[in-house]
């Protein structure tokens, strides 16, 4: 009799397993387990009792736990849904990471001029990709009227053809005339019509280039394994508008010199190149002259190997980054440091070579104590 009570008991358990799977199957585990081990009827009643607050938890599967009253959720677990001030909350920060991706005022710069006025520059751009941000154009305000917009697909368009042959510009760049216009420049890619900077307030400087008392201002251009080059314009007196001038890396300002000097790298052999300029009565930049310093001198570690080197007599070279010396440029002098050994010690002069008639020729060798 105990015998057929329980195998009726535990029939009634196998059918209601049937009805969920997940706790029908830990159900049968314990069932078998009754089974196998020849159970008496207070544990088939247990398993009655245990299948029975299943039931109620609710049919979770296997190891779930019992799902809390609503009240007893907290407040931080509470979705938006439903509430307006949140929702409106999350659909403007939507919109804001959007926007960052889209053309906007980055940020506002005030230029002063030399005549009293006050000028407030835009600098339109967008986020380009993670920590890198471009800008397309400067908009030039004069309180609230705009004067002028620069595009700076000019100053990149120019460089590329300061660097390439004209059939290569075509190839590139089909139907690109000289003067730029709106259209042709919204027919150019992302990268020549946008610079490439890694933060927004790094994206333009303001200063007086030409020291003609106007400010002027440059674009960040990106991030070469060199010194930064910037775009540059200028203030335009007879024209009332910014014009492009060049680029320029690294430029430092020497108002008392009255020149601009500009330091890059000039190759992977250890040596550095700092180009001067000077402006004309027109605030136009002209180059002075050039100094490359050559650290790769293993005879002498007190002084680098100096070139300098002068444009060619009437001729005027205006910006122009990785311009070569050959052909433009004359060496006019250098600077070398040489080591001689001798009984006494090691000896350390410094030489002075000169243009002369055409020719380099050694003016000075002096003497000077390495420490």
């Amino acid at each position: 009799m105990r015998r057929f009570i329980l195998s009726f008991m535990l029939l009634f358990l196998l059918l209601c397993a049937g009805c969920g799977s997940a706790k029908g199957q830990s159900e049968n585990v314990t069932v078998n387990s009754a089974v196998e081990q020849g159970s008496s009827e207070e544990n088939a009643g247990e398993i009655m009792l245990s299948s029975e607050e299943d039931s109620e938890a609710g049919n979770h599967g296997a190891g779930a736990q019992n799902v809390p009253e609503e009240d007893d959720i907290p407040d931080t677990a509470l979705s938006s849904e439903g509430d307006p001030e949140a929702e409106n909350h999350d659909d403007a920060m939507a919109q804001e990471d959007a926007s960052e991706w889209e053309d906007h005022v980055l940020l506002t710069r005030e230029v002063h001029l030399a005549d009293g006025r006050t000028f407030t520059l835009e600098v339109v751009g967008k986020k380009r990709r993670e920590r890198h941000y471009g800008v397309s154009e400067v908009r030039v305000y004069d309180g609230d009227m705009l004067i002028q917009t620069v595009f700076v697909a000019e100053g990149i368009v120019a460089h590329e053809r300061d660097l390439f042959s004209e059939e290569y510009i075509e190839r590139i760049m089909p139907g690109i005339s000289e003067e730029l216009t709106v259209d042709e420049i919204n027919t150019l890619s992302e990268d020549m019509r946008y610079t490439d900077c890694w933060s927004i307030e790094d994206t333009v400087e303001v200063l007086d280039l030409n020291f003609d008392g106007n400010a002027d201002f440059g674009l960040f251009g990106w991030a070469p394994n060199n010194t930064i080059p910037y775009y540059y314009w200028t203030w335009d007196e007879e024209e009332e508008q910014y014009r492009y001038i060049g680029i320029l890396q690294g430029a430092k300002l020497d108002p008392e010199a009255g020149e601009v000097a500009c330091d890059y790298k000039w190759d992977s052999m250890g040596r550095y190149a700092t180009d001067y300029f000077r402006p004309d009565e027109n605030g136009d930049l002209w180059m002075d002259r050039r100094e490359i310093e050559d650290w790769n001198n293993i005879l002498g570690w007190e002084y680098p190997e100096l070139e300098v080197w002068v444009p060619q007599e009437g001729e005027q070279i205006p910006i122009s980054p990785f311009l070569d010396s050959n052909g433009t440029l004359v060496l006019v002098r250098r600077e070398i440091p040489v080591t001689e050994v001798r009984k006494d010690g090691v000896h350390y002069f410094l030489e002075i070579w000169e243009l002369n008639d055409g020719v380099l020729q050694m003016t000075s060798r002096e003497e000077y104590v390495y420490e």
